[in-house]
């Protein structure tokens, strides 16, 4: 049976407003609200390596009157400027003024800024996540077999990617709900570790609190949102591994800290895709600056575009439509848009995301023409929206990214495999002649079949020089890298090269 939630007119629109389509009768669009008595600052770096966020707490104190405390911090010197990011706290009465002046209006930086005191300063959003919105939720299918048999896989030809390449050793991190890692598709496709941003804990599973966070009325209804992005990122990539990342609580909602945090963990973790399935009208500094440091480490990020079918203005999806990562927009199975779908010069490409009811069938939806995926607690249902879209491109990135294991962890090659997937992607503006002169639907729709054929096949997992076998080359490889946490030498994906890689690497020998 369908799980279908309706909102008020007046429930607030989310922060990290994951990329659903909307019911036919949406509610009206609305910017995303901050979250109150919270601010996030980037100090810089000063001279031998001292930053000094309590320089900054005095004069704010002594400019605007107001003591904010320290939340929490992310700290990470050896990046390139050094980044220096602290959530801050202050009493909620002051929400407007803190607002103003770390976010001036009209102005293009706030006194802060200008005096070096901080590298930028932001209100933290939050909210609700989009099926409060939109009123739509994931359906029930009885029939597990149209999982691997639904329209994207020949639209996007992944039977002939997958002779080339399916993700061997490459992990992508899912910043989304948590997922279910007991799921059967799933099983040994779930990297090591993983982490639950909501609760502080190792528990990334895909379940709910039973609480109404929102105040929609409406509880849990997010349940199953990272699942369903998991599988379908892993039936583009099914030799990749999951890295499950919990950013978003049961009833989707999330915050700019939280994700940028999950990004950062992801980063740690030697990941080399980032799968965002979510958005924001705000656009965040903390998320922008997560981006470009994954990037700078050869991480390709992926963001979907949205469902309000809106283009540029205020109700554009950030970081998609903003971000030098790659945002996606959702197409039906004939490449036209999605009439949900966001559409946005910023856009890189499109990718099927779209669903379509059918009388009479047993799940109520054309099978031929839906996008199914995996469930919590082992089952499978149908869904549309950019989040799914965006899933396949990710898994796509995975596919390119395997083979090409001697790619350094650098900006070079995350903009290679950016290239490849947008270098190959079908021509769709035929069927969308309205959005062809800016091109608001990206380059085209991605075609895996034309990306991964540009590379030769992928090698086997330990051929890290890509000589054709597994020898001491490879092992003079590993041993250079030893310790490292960015290598393709991290053949069990947890993060580092060590002792269970050489003994992958030496089952391999040949």
């Amino acid at each position: 049976m369908m799980r279908s939630f309706v909102t008020s007119l007046g429930s607030v629109v989310g922060l990290f407003i994951l990329a659903l389509a909307p019911a036919p009768h949406a509610a009206a669009q609305n910017a995303d609200p901050p979250v109150v008595g919270r601010a996030i600052v980037r100090v810089p770096d000063a001279p031998g390596g001292v930053h000094d966020i309590d320089a900054f707490i005095a004069e704010f104190a002594q400019g605007e009157g107001i003591v904010m405390t320290i939340g929490d911090s992310m700290l990470r010197p050896a990046e390139t400027p050094p980044f220096y990011a602290y959530l801050l706290e202050y009493p909620a009465r002051n929400q407007v003024e803190v607002q103003l002046a770390l976010d001036p209006e009209n102005q293009p930086s706030s006194e802060y800024e200008l005096s070096g005191a901080i590298v930028w300063g932001e209100a933290l959003y939050a909210g609700e996540a989009s099926e409060g919105k939109s009123g739509s939720a994931w359906v029930a299918s009885l029939d597990p077999a149209h999982f691997t048999n639904q329209y994207p896989i020949d639209l996007l030809g992944l039977d002939a990617a997958h002779d080339r390449s399916t993700g061997l050793g490459v992990v992508v991190a899912i910043i989304d709900s948590g997922i279910d890692i007991a799921h059967p598709a799933l099983a040994g496709r779930i990297a090591p570790g993983g982490l639950n941003l909501i609760d502080g804990t190792p528990n990334v599973a895909d379940v709910g609190d039973g609480v109404d966070t929102d105040g929609d009325l409406l509880v849990d209804e997010m349940v199953g949102h990272g699942t369903f992005v998991a599988g379908l990122v892993s039936l583009t990539a099914p030799d990749a591994k999951l890295l499950p990342v919990k950013v978003l609580n049961g009833d989707g909602t999330g915050d700019g800290w939280i994700v940028a945090k999950g990004m950062m963990y992801a980063i740690d973790r030697g990941v080399e895709v980032i799968n965002l399935s979510l958005g924001s009208t705000y656009d965040s500094a903390a998320i922008e600056d997560a981006i470009d440091i994954a990037m700078q480490h050869g991480i390709v990020v992926v963001s979907a575009g949205g469902n309000q079918n809106e283009g540029e203005g205020d109700f554009e999806e950030f970081p998609a439509s903003k971000s030098d990562g790659m945002g996606v927009a959702a197409t039906d199975a004939n490449d036209i848009k999605a009439t949900f779908s966001n559409y946005n010069d910023k856009f890189s490409l499109s990718a099927p995301g779209d669903s379509v009811p059918q009388a009479g069938d047993p799940d109520g939806w054309n099978p031929t023409k839906s996008i199914y995926s995996t469930l919590p607690g082992g089952g499978y249902g149908i869904w549309e929206g950019t989040s799914f879209s965006t899933a396949f491109v990710s898994g796509a990135a995975a596919l390119i990214r395997a083979q090409h294991p001697e790619w350094s962890a650098s900006l070079t090659t995350a903009l290679n495999v950016q290239g490849y997937l947008e270098g190959t992607a079908v021509d769709i503006y035929p069927q969308n002649p309205q959005y062809a002169d800016d091109e608001s639907l990206g380059v085209g729709r991605l075609n895996a079949a034309a990306a991964t054929m540009i590379s030769p096949p992928a090698p086997a997992l330990g051929d890290l020089n890509r000589d054709g076998s597994v020898n001491a080359d490879d092992l003079a490889v590993m041993l250079a890298a030893w310790g490292l946490t960015h290598s393709s030498a991290d053949l069990d994906g947890d993060g580092i090269v060590g002792p269970a890689d050489l003994a992958i690497l030496l089952a391999q020998w040949s």
